[in-house]
């Protein structure tokens, strides 16, 4: 069975990268200046991914950005809970790290998709841009980028709660 070494000095079965890879890859090699595919026939291609991949991952443990995400990320379920305990409209705010959801629901708890909208299309005029989602499309997702700082997060709160006051008093 042939083996292929990953980047981060790992040994794979050959198999294992079948679906990404054409069967004639024999290894890949970080260099310098990057990662390179070799195939048996001594061709040589540039592997983008790759480099992409390994790129992203030296980032994320460098940067601090999954510690960030979580730290972030509890600061704005704890805010966002804050606003649902004042706003009955807001049924429920969940999330992991700094993909949160934030629900909107009628009185009888039957989804709320006119509320969220609404909600939505103060905070653009307030230049702040969220997603909706969801079944019934009454979510408001929020899904900041990993280098988010606390100061983006509350401006972006401030705008959130105007447009709450505006839209559902």
């Amino acid at each position: 069975m042939k083996e292929v070494a990953m980047a981060n000095r790992e040994v794979l079965p050959k198999e294992a990268l079948s679906p990404v890879w054409p069967h004639y890859t024999d290894i890949l090699v970080e260099r310098a200046e990057g990662i390179y595919l070799y195939s048996g026939d001594g061709r040589r291609y540039i592997d983008f991914t790759c480099a992409a991949a390994v790129a992203t991952i030296q980032a994320l443990r460098e940067e601090g950005l999954v510690e960030n995400s979580a730290r972030q990320g509890a600061f704005l379920l704890e805010r966002l809970r804050e606003l649902q305990a004042r706003h009955p409209c807001i049924g429920d705010v969940r999330g992991l790290g700094l993909m949160v959801a934030t629900e909107f629901s009628a009185a009888d708890g039957a989804p709320d998709k006119p509320t969220a909208k609404a909600v939505l299309h103060a905070c653009l005029e307030r230049g702040l841009l969220l997603l909706t989602c969801g079944p019934y499309d009454n979510t408001i997702r929020w899904i900041p980028p990993l280098i988010v700082t606390r100061e983006h997060l509350e401006e972006a709160l401030r705008i959130f709660e105007e447009s709450l006051q505006e839209v559902a008093p």
